[in-house]
């Protein structure tokens, strides 16, 4: 890449760092993140050879990758998760179980993912899954949903119909 004057990125270290990870030369990966250049991608490249220890069964070193994560981000759900399986592979049922207590607490302590929609008279309701305070408006949602549902199924059934006949037509 440097004779042909392109300057290496995050980019080009994370896809090597996956070629390499799974080809399992996990020595020459950790490397690689040594040699990247530093910023606030660093995570990815650690969690990409997270999980090639955990693949491998490599528990010191899926410590110490975790670890590296973590400084980074301490509320990775992705990490708490790997880990929850390198510890698995491992046989480390106790280890399992509190990383998975962890990973719950880790989920509920999130924000509710919104959404929003415009109704009538450019009113626009916001809500979240599992929302039930406008009851007028979940009925009107789901009596939407339905009605879509039933087009769609009679769309099915038609266009099954329509290639039966096609094909009987011309089976002769």
């Amino acid at each position: 890449m440097k004779e042909s004057g392109i300057k290496d990125g995050f980019k080009h270290y994370s896809c090597i760092m996956s070629l390499v990870s799974k080809a399992g030369l996990l020595d020459e990966a950790l490397e690689l993140i040594g040699q990247s250049p530093p910023g606030n991608n660093q995570a990815e490249l650690w969690r990409t050879l997270l999980s090639a220890y955990v693949n491998a069964r490599n528990l010191q070193m899926g410590l110490y990758a975790a670890k590296q994560i973590l400084k980074l981000d301490p509320g990775d759900t992705t990490t708490h998760i790997l880990l929850s399986n390198l510890y698995a592979v491992n046989g480390r049922w106790e280890d399992v179980v509190e990383m998975r207590k962890k990973i719950r607490g880790l989920a509920s302590a999130k924000d509710p993912g919104l959404s929003w929609i415009d109704v009538k008279n450019n009113n626009t309701q916001v809500f979240y899954s599992g929302d039930q305070s406008n009851p007028e408006i979940i009925t009107q949602a789901q009596d939407e949903l339905h009605r879509l549902k039933s087009n769609m199924l009679c769309r099915s059934l038609s266009n099954e119909h329509d290639s039966f006949l096609i094909r009987f037509i011309y089976s002769d």
